[in-house]
């Protein structure tokens, strides 16, 4: 069993993502399904993050993937340098990498994982997965409930999902009963 862990920085310092523009339907069709079998599993450290590293070993098992990387972001404020330590973050990032690896553990799969620390972990997921050609990215949204019961989606989630190039999966969680 080979787990990796690795904490590095995103390289998007002065990123300001332009969400208007769509991608040419000529550019789409020149973009060729990957042969690579990479799945991406965003962490966020809440409850949900054990279901979806299950639901990629899963995923991995039955369609021999090649990679499963648990990635986790801490988005670092403009003010601050990218380097500049935020431990409350970063505990919360190595808490989650790890209880990552033990589901990965139990479930007999190889996993490798990553704490990024960066301006955009929307830009980033979207670098990650075209840059490893991934073939599946793997996400839980929280429950957010709007007017009249709809269910919203963060900023992250709604910008990963017009910009990927992959299959991405989302896992909302439950709706937290009600607390008297």
């Amino acid at each position: 069993m080979r787990n990796e862990s690795v904490v590095r920085l995103a390289t998007q310092e002065g990123f300001v993502p332009n969400t208007s523009e769509q991608v040419p339907a000529k550019l789409e069709q020149q973009i060729a399904p990957s042969k690579s079998k990479n799945v991406v599993v965003v962490l966020r450290g809440d409850k949900i993050d054990a279901e979806l590293v299950k639901l990629a070993c899963s995923v991995s098992r039955s369609s021999k993937t090649n990679t499963i990387l648990a990635l986790y972001g801490i988005e670092v404020p403009r003010s601050q340098k990218l380097e500049e330590k935020m431990p409350d973050e970063e505990a919360q990032g190595a808490d989650a990498i790890q209880a990552a690896k033990m589901v990965a553990n139990r479930a007999d799969v190889d996993i490798n994982a990553e704490i990024v620390r960066t301006r955009s972990i929307a830009h980033t997921i979207i670098e990650e997965v075209n840059q490893r050609q991934c073939t599946l990215l793997i996400m839980g949204v929280p429950y957010k409930e709007k007017r009249a019961g709809t269910c919203s989606l963060d900023d992250m989630t709604e910008y990963v999902l017009e910009n990927a190039t992959c299959r991405v999966w989302l896992i909302r969680g439950n709706k937290e009963p009600a607390q008297h």
